[in-house]
C-alpha cells in the first residue's frame, strides 16, 4: 500500500512489528501512550498478566477517548445553540430595519 511502512514498536519491553500508514512519528507517539498506560497499570497490579494489563489499558484509553468525544459533541451542540440564537437576533434586527 502507498505510504505504508513496517515499524518495530516496543510495548512492555516486547517488540511488535506493526505496519503503519502515515507518519512513523505518530505511530511512535501512539505506542508510547499505550506503553505508558500499561506501565502505570502494571505498577498497580501484583500480577504481571500482560493480557489483563492490556485490557485495562484499552479500557482506560477508551474511557479517555469517549470523554473527548462527549466533550466535542457537547461543544458542537452549544455552538449550534448559540448560532441559532445569533440567527434569531439578526432576523429581528433585519425585520426592524425593513419596517423603518
Amino acid at each position: 500500500m502507498k505510504n505504508e511502512q513496517l515499524l518495530e514498536l516496543i510495548i512492555l519491553d516486547q517488540p511488535y512489528q506493526v505496519r503503519v500508514k502515515g507518519s512513523a512519528e505518530r505511530a511512535k507517539k501512539v505506542s508510547a501512550l499505550v506503553n505508558e498506560t500499561m506501565l502505570h497499570l502494571q505498577k498497580g497490579t501484583v500480577q504481571g498478566d500482560t493480557t489483563r494489563i492490556a485490557i485495562l489499558a484499552a479500557l482506560n484509553l477508551a474511557d479517555k477517548l469517549l470523554n473527548y468525544i462527549e466533550k466535542e459533541e457537547n461543544t458542537e451542540k452549544e455552538v449550534c445553540k448559540i448560532s441559532e440564537e445569533i440567527s434569531e437576533i439578526l432576523d429581528e434586527v433585519i425585520s426592524e430595519d425593513r419596517k423603518a
